[in-house]
């Protein structure tokens, strides 16, 4: 990350992607072309966003909302406007460097970051305005819900006065500036936690804009606030690619997604049909004895939104032995976006862990190699699989007297519990007690071979 230390004595971080030399030759044909300056991203966020940027003809500038270790919202440090100076500065430099102007440039952000694209993009007149799920209410909305946030934009000593600043900041630029030339693209849902609040007050506001354009989505995928932005990315990133040809889309009001009680059952009759059993193993661990799995298992087609619609039971696998263990559950609505396929079918309660997340007691399974298992039943189906990590996973560990060894991969899971010693014939061995303290790892215990005298020190 680079930084550009501005006069407002505050250093703003950001990435900028440079496609000048890009092999489109966008410049060269003369095409328009757009600075992004994306906000409300963290460091992973920007990373995956790059991705899906990749193909952009468009320069691309992210700005960082870190000042001085905390959230600012591009805005406001200590109830002071301070910070605008400095962010102004970086987008306007940075457009002087490319020989563009606000009439090129796009200002897009998610969340807080959708606020910082409004609050630029209405006060200063640049051309799109995209914006997904910002907080209007800035200062009401730092207060009740980011207190460090509030303190660091607000002062420590803040009060009603200072809230009601920043809460009118945004509202009061919708009223005032009308941009006919302006694009502003706002997308939301009535799922999302703060709409209420922070978009249903404004939505006349907005609707005085000329070229305001809002997109309402009804997805059982976008369920909740953070979930909104990345089921609308292929709308996202239509605009951003538009608008990086010069071209502003108007879409007006639309409603995307599909949210409705009538469910396909073709579809689901299809998929229950097959009896297909999805299953995954995200994380194993192993502490005193005792294994926590975690993972995801569920059989397509068939709902599990309830704890009692699932049954789920892990299996140690081995040539001579085999042992079952009963699962416990959490609820994880992330289930039903990443399994999605044709039609929804709810699978919330699909993740498994140990039962109470007290972890599983294997102490006393015998020496050998096990193959990890899943059981899984739903409706009247029952169907089992390996359970396989997507990672390759080796690790070893002491149980009582002998070695645990844990080992994933394509294959499957294995853990082999085996003695320590190879030949214990002749051999008395056993761990009485054992620490492990920051470095250093400590045992007692016996150890000794059969009829040989140890009667000292240095026996």
């Amino acid at each position: 990350m680079n930084s550009f230390l501005h006069q407002a004595s505050f250093a703003t971080g950001y990435w900028y992607y440079d496609r000048h030399r890009s092999v489109r030759l966008v410049i060269l044909v003369g095409l328009a072309i757009d600075q992004i300056a994306q906000s409300g991203l963290s460091s992973l966020s920007v990373i995956y966003y790059s991705a899906q940027l990749f193909s952009c003809r468009s320069n691309i500038l992210w700005i960082s909302d870190d000042f001085e270790n905390e959230c600012a919202y591009y805005i406001s440090k200590d109830s002071k406007l301070s910070l605008e100076n400095s962010v102004l500065a970086l987008i306007q430099s940075v457009l002087q460097t490319l020989n563009l102007n606000e009439e090129q440039c796009t200002l897009m952000g998610f969340s807080k970051g959708g606020s910082a694209a409004l609050y630029y993009g209405l006060k200063f007149n640049f051309k799109n305005i995209i914006a997904s799920c910002p907080q209007l209410h800035i200062g009401s909305y730092v207060s009740r819900h980011w207190p460090n946030v509030a303190n660091n934009m607000m002062g420590n000593n803040y009060d009603q006065g200072d809230i009601n600043i920043l809460d009118n900041l945004i509202p009061d630029l919708l009223k005032k500036q009308r941009n006919k030339d302006q694009h502003i693209y706002l997308i939301t849902s009535l799922d999302d936690e703060q709409y209420s609040t922070e978009i249903a007050p404004y939505i006349n506001d907005f609707n005085e804009h000329q070229n305001f354009n809002f997109v309402i989505t009804k997805s059982h995928l976008a369920w909740q606030h953070n979930k909104v932005t990345r089921y609308n990315l292929p709308i996202i990133l239509s605009i951003v690619y538009a608008n990086g040809e010069g071209v502003s889309p108007v879409i007006g009001k639309i409603t995307n997604g599909y949210q409705s009680n009538k469910i396909n059952e073709k579809v689901i009759a299809s998929q229950r049909q097959k009896e297909v059993l999805v299953s995954e193993l995200s994380s194993i661990s192993y502490s005193d004895g005792k294994i926590y799995p975690k993972g995801v298992s569920f059989i397509r087609g068939f709902t599990c939104e309830r704890y009692d619609q699932i049954k789920q039971t892990l299996i140690l696998f081995g040539e001579d032995f085999t042992y079952e263990f009963p699962l416990g559950k959490f609820i994880q609505k992330e289930n039903n976006y990443r399994y999605y396929e044709s039609e929804f079918c709810d699978y919330s309660a699909a993740s498994f862990t140990s039962l109470g997340n007290k972890g599983i007691d294997i102490t006393s399974i015998a020496q050998g190699s096990y193959t990890l298992k899943i059981k899984t039943t739903a409706g009247n189906v029952t169907k089992s699989n390996p359970l396989m990590l997507k990672r390759h996973y080796e690790e070893y560990h002491l149980i009582d007297s002998s070695e645990l060894y844990f080992h994933s991969s394509s294959s499957g899971t294995q853990i082999i519990k085996r003695p320590i010693l190879d030949n214990i014939n002749n051999i008395i061995f056993s761990v009485e007690s054992k620490w492990v303290k920051d470095s250093i790892f400590h045992l007692e215990g016996i150890f000794a071979v059969k009829n040989v005298t140890l009667d000292g020190w240095g026996g």
